[in-house]
């Protein structure tokens, strides 16, 4: 049988809490600055970065999704 590798000390609890609030705080400022919003380069509206405008339908400046201004259920996708 293998021999696995063993801890040497027992971690104290509040060393081990110590690391798991670090982690957690480190988490949280990951997804605080993750989900920023940028301006639309096309209408100038708010929208996620790397995404497609909701507003417009355009990404990069090319539009991608065409959107009917009379029902917004019809949806049509443009191919590139």
């Amino acid at each position: 049988m293998a021999k696995h590798p063993v801890p040497k000390y027992k971690t104290s609890r509040s060393r081990s809490k110590k690391r798991h609030a670090t982690w957690e705080s480190q988490l949280a400022n990951y997804w605080e600055n993750k989900t920023q919003a940028v301006k639309c380069s096309d209408c100038e509206k708010p929208k996620l970065a790397h995404h497609i405008c909701q507003e417009c339908g355009s990404y990069k400046g090319r539009k991608i999704i065409n959107k009917d201004k009379a029902s917004d259920a019809k949806i049509k996708v443009v191919k590139a």
